[in-house]
């Protein structure tokens, strides 16, 4: 293991300690989880840059909801795809956003130490 795999585990350790000693759920911490099996380094969501939750979460939630809102509801209801596009779009962004304010909202309330700190 390089330096920076040793950094990010201990970091990442020490992440999940600090918030289980302030009473969060593990859940939170379930899909990056899974990301570390599959050889990945992300961050657990309260520890990570705002516009990098934003972006994620939003590029991750959007062309699900989208895609399967196209098919079931909006080509019935005769939206085109660029309508379809423009509509996933919005609901990634807002999607994003709002997941990036409530992780932000939770770092402070729960007054989480920066990753950078621990």
């Amino acid at each position: 293991m390089t330096d920076a795999a040793d950094d990010y585990d201990r970091r990442f350790d020490a992440a999940l300690q600090e918030m289980h000693e302030k009473g969060l759920s593990r859940s939170i911490t379930l899909p990056i989880l899974v990301l570390r099996k599959l050889g990945k380094r992300p961050r657990p969501p309260h520890y990570d840059r705002f516009w990098r939750n934003a972006l994620v979460q939003g590029g991750f939630f959007g062309p699900i909801f989208g895609g399967f809102t196209y098919l079931l509801v909006w080509r019935e209801d005769g939206m085109t795809p660029a309508e379809a596009f423009m509509m996933t779009v919005l609901s990634g962004v807002l999607f994003g956003l709002a997941m990036a304010l409530y992780s932000r909202w939770v770092k402070s309330h729960h007054s989480l130490t920066d990753w950078d700190k621990l």
